[in-house]
């Protein structure tokens, strides 16, 4: 579940969202400091309310680039999360920091995250077509995930991570949105046959259902063969209202 309204968020909103999350088995909340609106800087005291909220639920806090990553991680730890929720590898993210896993400020939490087995939520890149204005969706485009020679290549992103994990080959994994490799399932193969307890959730990013169609056959067996690593999701927030909530509901 994702939790929406930033700061905004009153106590009558969290009763909403626990509302909203009951019923799953294992609900989840998973934080960002920094959304297309703005920081968000008491999205982890809030993540712990729902937690304490919603029975057998999980919380994963997100970071503060201004504070040293592996301290926090700790404190987070201690303070009754369940993992945590990064959103740096995202180029969007990229265009205001500067920085995301390549740097060894991330290294360093890497490693620390490994020797911890401490579950960490990844999100890495975009599709290839919000490199191309042309091919853009509306959304991509009103939400400024669309990218020109100022911000790194798709082929950068996925080599930073990728080099990231050569590294940290036992880091406990998931990665958002099959990691934008449904077009090329030999390379998110050749991921999992790497890094034992590497994950990718299918949550809906379209692109990926696209690219997935093209060969049936290759994306069943891809399916198949590693259904035991292959997480579900919806992507869908408390923010929802009408059809779109209807349709995410556990209940219909």
């Amino acid at each position: 579940a994702k939790m929406s309204g930033g700061s905004s968020l009153s106590a009558a909103d969290l009763v909403a969202m626990r509302q909203y999350v009951l019923g799953f088995t294992a609900p989840t909340v998973m934080d960002g400091f920094y959304n297309s609106d703005g920081y968000i800087k008491d999205c982890n005291e809030k993540a712990l309310k729902l937690k304490g909220m919603i029975p057998n639920s999980y919380a994963f806090a997100a970071l503060d680039r201004e504070r040293d990553l592996v301290e926090q991680t700790e404190e987070y730890m201690k303070n009754g999360f369940d993992g945590i929720k990064l959103f740096e590898g995202k180029p969007s993210e990229y265009m205001i920091f500067g920085w995301g896993y390549e740097d060894e400020r991330f290294d360093r939490f890497f490693e620390y995250a490994e020797q911890k087995q401490i579950p960490i939520m990844l999100h890495n890149n975009d599709p290839i077509e919000n490199w191309d204005m042309s091919k853009a969706t509306p959304r991509a485009i009103e939400k400024g995930w669309v990218y020109d020679e100022t911000v790194p290549t798709q082929e950068w992103f996925f080599r930073a991570l990728e080099d990231a994990l050569d590294k940290h080959r036992n880091l406990k994994v998931a990665i958002a949105h099959l990691g934008f490799y449904a077009d090329d399932l030999d390379r998110a193969e050749a991921l999992f046959e790497k890094c034992p307890n590497l994950y990718f959730d299918i949550t809906p990013a379209l692109p990926i259902y696209v690219d997935l169609c093209k060969d049936p056959a290759r994306a069943e067996a891809f399916f198949r063969r590693y259904h035991d690593r292959l997480t579900y999701g919806t992507d869908a927030s408390n923010a929802l209202v009408g059809a779109a909530r209807d349709y995410n509901d556990t209940k219909t």
